[in-house]
């Protein structure tokens, strides 16, 4: 009976096959082996191929041996022939990943992944990592040897915990391994890209339509010249969830990431549930919290208390809409009694905001932010202290958009000092007012007939590609 033929070390059909190195004395330092065992009868050739040419005697020696050069073993056993090839050009990569979010966000470290890959385990079992700043060494953790069925490589990965001031300051960050079968050092280099410095802007996106039991949101952090920013989200009172977040999209004079949460329609409907994108970036100082916006269920509700007596609101204070009649209402400081205007009852001090509004069954409208501190009551409250858009009325209640849309969207960055309005339906930039705020602004509209939406969006890929994400 004939019993298995095995020439150890590779896969080939039923058979493993290897050749092997050995490390010979000072007068031969290397030979090259191929060793057979387990087969029955005991009757088998073996030939060598060195770089495909046959080669019945190849003599290694410290002057010939090149790990580049390619030997096969060829053994023929009861008419079957296998063989295998190798060199000892062994594989050995060192690779630098960013910080691990969750450990940026729930303990405020900072730990890097210095991950060592190769083709035999011994190699990057004994390839030791050293890491330093300036020149000083850094702690790291070593972890275990996995092999990865993916890529075919023994992987190692070595926690790297670097000082968090440190890392937000910008330091190169140096870490190297030996490799000893190639007599050569792996030096890898990682850094925090502070960008322009400058605090991102930050918009969470949400459907106006749900029509399956998830719903998607997307965070995009934006700057004219962002740096690495790190992104996580909060559903409520759960634990920082890490969501699938792009590399930085270029767009015309600004750069952004995107990150992608999904949640079910339940959690998004909850009104005790609020959604937050969480970011972590060069402008926050060393161990200051990371900088939050959340998706809340409505973008901006109407005040009652600041509506002009011509305006009816709705019950959920989303829409408004002109009446010939006069509703009888107490006439206190904050409302408007010339003009019909009605404000958002929210005002902002900070942050980045945006909100859409339906305008398709209004004759005329006029929207935009105010100061807190404006005149609402007269004909003295477009004097100053307003930044706006206007269809159907003179130029001076807002810069003139001529032709009728269905929506407009009003993107508000506090910190930068701008207002921009789009037309979301062909995203097309309507004007961008640049200023210094030091007041606190309120949304405000005036109106024959509109409504508060959502901003939109439409996923297309689950992951990377948004259709449509206004470039203002």
């Amino acid at each position: 009976m004939t019993g298995p033929l095995k020439v150890l070390g590779f896969i080939f059909c039923l058979f493993s096959i290897n050749i092997e190195r050995g490390q010979g004395n000072s007068q031969s330092p290397q030979f090259v082996m191929c060793v057979i065992e387990g087969f029955y009868p005991n009757n088998l050739t073996v030939q060598w191929r060195v770089n495909d040419i046959h080669s019945p005697r190849h003599k290694v020696s410290g002057e010939t041996w090149s790990e580049s050069t390619h030997y096969t073993c060829e053994v023929t056993h009861q008419g079957k022939l296998i063989s295998v090839k190798k060199n000892f050009n062994t594989k050995l990569t060192l690779t630098l990943k960013p910080p691990i979010v969750t450990e940026l966000f729930v303990n405020n470290k900072v730990v890097l992944e210095a991950v060592v890959s190769g083709d035999e385990e011994k190699t990057v079992q004994e390839a030791s990592v050293s890491c330093s700043v300036k020149n000083i060494p850094v702690s790291s953790v070593t972890g275990n040897i996995n092999y990865s069925q993916d890529i075919s490589q023994f992987i190692r990965i070595h926690n790297i915990i670097v000082d968090t001031k440190t890392w937000f300051d910008g330091e190169m960050v140096t870490c190297s391994i030996q490799d000893t079968n190639n007599n050569r050092d792996i030096k890898k280099e990682i850094h925090f890209d502070k960008g322009d410095g400058q605090k991102p802007s930050v918009v969470i996106y949400k459907p106006d339509i749900i029509n399956s039991d998830t719903v998607s949101l997307v965070c995009e952090v934006t700057g004219s010249k962002l740096g690495d920013v790190h992104i996580m989200w909060k559903v409520g009172e759960q634990p920082y969830i890490e969501g699938s977040t792009s590399t930085h999209i270029h767009q015309k004079n600004s750069m952004s990431v995107l990150s992608i949460l999904t949640v079910s329609k339940q959690e998004y409907e909850d009104p005790k549930t609020i959604i937050t994108c969480t970011v972590k970036h060069a402008n926050m100082g060393d161990t200051g919290p990371p900088l939050q916006v959340s998706a809340i269920k409505t973008p901006v509700i109407l005040d009652p208390n600041s509506a002009q007596s011509h305006l009816v609101l709705s019950d959920d204070l989303t829409s408004v809409r002109w009446s010939l009649n006069s509703q009888p209402l107490p006439d206190n400081p904050e409302r408007f009694d010339e003009y019909s205007c009605v404000l958002g009852s929210e005002g902002f001090n900070s942050g980045t905001h945006c909100w859409d509004v339906e305008v398709k069954e209004s004759l005329y409208w006029s929207l935009g932010v105010t100061t807190a501190s404006n005149q609402r009551k007269g004909g003295v409250f477009f004097n100053s202290g307003v930044w706006w858009v206007q269809y159907g009325l003179d130029e001076r209640f807002g810069f003139p958009v001529k032709e009728k849309l269905e929506r407009v969207r009003v993107h508000l960055d506090y910190d930068r000092g701008t207002v921009s309005f789009s037309d979301p339906v062909t995203n097309t930039k309507l004007h961008t007012f640049t200023t210094i705020f030091s007041d606190t602004v309120f949304p405000f509209f005036w109106c024959h007939d509109l409504k508060i939406l959502p901003v939109t969006f439409h996923l297309i890929e689950e992951l990377h590609l948004i259709e449509e994400l206004d470039q203002l």
